[in-house]
């Protein structure tokens, strides 16, 4: 996934970007996030379920669903991050709103007109407060005219409790060249059961999710920094620079050293 254009607020209210989005990997959502896609065909999992996004489709993934998106040729989408607890106090708030197969378009036009504002408010560096007042009037009418009161049943909850834990855990611990058994230890969980759950649940395999975390890292450093491919196996929690390059070849077609 590529950035052309981003920009959070100091007190990480919300986060506004323009994106070319080639692969999001599946993970939980953490916040309400909007996608607004301008060019391209996009494609979104929700909980499993496939969403098409061609030219300005809109959809809302939220807080707690599990999510991935891919796109074969790249996207040119608006994406609007609302950390609705910090907002409002209330990151329950769900809703249902997916334009590509609503035949009244007209709804959705208030939405498109925000989140365009927002970020154009976001590039050219305007008060926060006529941002804030932007987002806070989007929130009202999303609430008015999409609001979804369904409810997680408890076993899909402790699931995502349980994606949620681990997830977090495996980012924060990236660096420490870590096994299926140290995650599992740390979900009281035996290895066996964890290993079934990355595939029911994020479908692949514990060292695939964890290969895609480390690799974000590596090509992050890559980009911005000067480091040697060794300096960068280590920090990306690779045993050896060799291993890392592998991994790195088998999902990148590439070296890193001619990335």
């Amino acid at each position: 996934m590529a950035n052309n254009l981003e920009k959070t607020n100091k007190n990480a209210l919300y986060h506004s970007s323009i994106e070319n989005i080639i692969t999001i990997r599946k993970h939980v959502e953490d916040k309400t996030t909007i996608l607004l896609n301008i060019e391209g065909d996009l494609h979104v999992f929700i909980d499993g379920e496939l969403f098409n996004l061609g030219k300005e489709d809109i959809i809302i993934i939220n807080p707690n669903s599990s999510y991935e998106a891919y796109s074969k040729e790249g996207t040119f989408t608006c994406v609007l991050n609302l950390y609705l607890d910090k907002l409002i106090g209330n990151n329950n708030l769900r809703f249902k709103c997916f334009s590509g197969n609503d035949e009244d378009k007209k709804k959705y036009d208030f939405i498109k007109y925000s989140v365009s504002r927002i970020l154009d408010n976001s590039a050219t560096y305007k008060t926060e407060y006529t941002t804030s007042s932007m987002i806070f009037d989007l929130i009202s009418y999303l609430e008015a005219n999409f609001r979804s009161d369904s409810n997680l049943n408890i076993k899909n909850q402790k699931n995502i409790d349980r994606m949620i834990s681990i997830q977090n855990y495996i980012k924060d611990n990236y660096k420490n060249n870590l096994s299926l058994k140290d995650v599992a230890d740390h979900e009281y969980l035996t290895t066996s059961y964890l290993s079934v759950f990355f595939l029911n649940t994020f479908g692949k395999t514990f060292l695939q999710f964890y290969n895609d975390i480390r690799l974000d890292h590596a090509v992050e450093e890559l980009t911005y920094t000067d480091n040697t491919v060794e300096k960068i196996a280590e920090n990306s929690g690779f045993s050896d620079s060799r291993s890392f390059v592998a991994v790195f070849k088998k999902k990148y077609f590439t070296t890193p050293s001619k990335y």
